[in-house]
């Protein structure tokens, strides 16, 4: 898993060195997508979790 954010890191880094601006911009945005949407779904997971000891 750590490698793989790596690399996407790593093409990220690769892509965003190009010098279309268009090209940079989508995927900024395609970054901060998903750092969104993982952060959604991490809190849900945390807070449904039977492990958390906290109840909604």
């Amino acid at each position: 898993m750590r490698k793989r954010i790596a690399n996407a890191i790593s093409n990220a880094g690769n892509v965003l060195a190009n010098k279309s601006g268009d090209q940079m911009t989508g995927w900024l945005i395609v970054v901060l997508v998903v750092v969104v949407v993982g952060a959604v779904f991490m809190t849900l997971y945390q807070a449904l979790s039977p492990l958390s000891g906290t109840a909604l």
